[in-house]
């Protein structure tokens, strides 16, 4: 993650274990006091977040459109863990939120954590 534009907006670069790389912009609207993402994958995949903060997590909601047209609703949230860490959780539902599956579920940690100088 790296901030851009002089600090307003954070870029996030991705790289899945099935080889599909992404990127995301992150960005306030102080005006909506929302948080807002769009999250676009080298195979064309793209969600589109709006979220805030609660209860001391990000909490976002969104919409996917895939390659074929069909769409998919998103929701995820980044909880703060110990040491700086943050957990990233996403679930989907292709049945407008009647039913939602695990799409991700992990932790990020500090680029000196995982460099041992913890």
């Amino acid at each position: 993650m790296s901030k851009i534009l002089n600090g307003c907006t954070l870029l996030e670069e991705w790289s899945s274990p099935y080889g599909v790389d992404g990127k995301s912009i992150n960005y306030y609207d102080p005006h909506a006091n929302k948080w807002y993402q769009t999250w676009i994958s080298a195979s064309g995949d793209i969600l589109r977040y709006e979220g805030k903060l609660v209860g001391g997590a990000m909490h976002f909601e969104g919409q996917g459109v895939n390659l074929d047209g069909s769409t998919e609703l998103s929701r995820m949230t980044f909880t703060p863990l110990k040491d700086g860490e943050v957990r990233q959780f996403i679930e989907r539902s292709t049945d407008n939120g009647a039913t939602w599956s695990v799409f991700f579920d992990g932790t990020y940690v500090p680029a000196t954590a995982r460099l041992g100088d913890k």
